[in-house]
């Protein structure tokens, strides 16, 4: 830490004048409680100490940020991280959107009180790392439910927010060879911004190792800028679970662009591209998504084939809804989620 930082002394994962604060104003959270159900209004509340957690809250006037016995030293910061990853996320009598819902506050409250004791650049990745594998998961595990259950906007600014504090301790610590935990991270970060050209010149400068998930994610991201959009969704199913997730986000802006794409390059009246193998290309779950894609963009589609005419696609239709995969699903299935959130995904790691 600087000399001149605040040094935590608080040991628990929620100082006890928090605990008793919330506890006395009934704002303890359904997974704090003993029992973890939905709690009936006027229903005594019973708090289980050992699972409560710091919430997060805004600086205030009048309110100390820097009191030492209310801030978690780096030590139980992860402990308070991998308490989060590995039993809150896995609880199943609560619906995850809340779930979710609560970790994202926690984890936020974790990131405040890293930023306010500035640890040194390692400690820091070893903290933000975790945070960065659980918004990605999270960006895929809800992306289909509604806006009133789960923001992906907002998802995506703790996402970015946590990413770039990462990034900037990498290029901060002495450290000379990329980790695994690194490599999964630049590789998550061209991901998250394919095809982009600063993410482009990030991983360039990084000289991937050949066959690692920095290597591939590169090449995915040089396929997007050169438009060759087959090949993006063929390097795709190579890609680990977590990484897998964060690719499955861009499915609907790519099929949008390779249908474009192809209704200039195959337009005729007299040639019929297969759905099936349209389906295959771009990795669609069934016929029935290719032809409701093809009508949502303006393109003619039948039970077998489409139909590309210039002039016929409608550009001002907006992207299709971001939905599951079957084998990123099957990927993710493969290994547990404190695995996913806590591992750096390499094998012999």
């Amino acid at each position: 830490m600087k000399s001149d930082a605040v040094r935590g002394t608080c040991l628990l994962m929620c100082p006890e004048s928090e605990i008793q604060m919330r506890q006395r104003e009934g704002l303890v959270h359904v997974l704090e409680t003993r029992d973890r159900r939905e709690v009936r209004k006027g229903e005594r509340i019973m708090a289980d100490r050992r699972r409560m957690v710091k919430s997060y809250s805004r600086s205030a006037a009048g309110k100390d940020m820097l009191c030492a016995d209310v801030l978690r030293p780096p030590p139980v910061l992860k402990r308070t991280i991998n308490y989060l990853l590995s039993v809150a996320v896995c609880e199943t009598n609560v619906a995850w959107p809340t779930v979710y819902e609560f970790v994202t506050d926690r984890l936020r409250s974790v990131r405040q009180d890293m930023v306010i004791q500035q640890p040194p650049a390692a400690v820091c990745c070893s903290i933000l790392e975790p945070m960065v594998r659980f918004h990605a998961y999270a960006a895929y595990r809800l992306c289909e439910e509604p806006l009133e259950v789960y923001d992906p906007h907002l998802n995506a600014t703790h996402l970015n927010e946590s990413l770039k504090q990462l990034l900037v301790s990498y290029d901060a610590s002495e450290i000379s060879t990329m980790s695994p935990a690194q490599d999964q991270m630049e590789a998550l970060y061209g991901l998250l911004h394919l095809g982009n050209v600063d993410a482009l010149y990030r991983m360039l400068s990084l000289t991937p190792s050949k066959d690692g998930m920095l290597d591939i994610a590169l090449q995915m991201s040089i396929a997007r800028f050169h438009n060759n959009y087959v090949r993006v969704c063929r390097l795709m199913k190579h890609l680990p679970p977590l990484l897998a997730c964060v690719a499955a986000l861009h499915l609907p802006s790519i099929r949008r662009n390779a249908l474009s794409v192809m209704n200039s390059a195959y337009s005729s009246k007299n040639l019929h591209f297969p759905v099936e193998h349209l389906g295959r290309l771009l990795l669609y779950e069934s016929d029935k998504e290719v032809i409701e894609d093809c009508s949502h963009y303006g393109l003619r589609a039948s039970d077998s084939s489409v139909t590309f005419l210039k002039g016929s696609f409608d550009f001002e239709a907006k992207d299709s809804k971001v939905k599951k995969l079957g084998f990123v699903d099957e990927s993710i299935a493969s290994v547990s989620l404190p695995e996913l959130l806590l591992s750096d995904g390499d094998p012999e790691s």
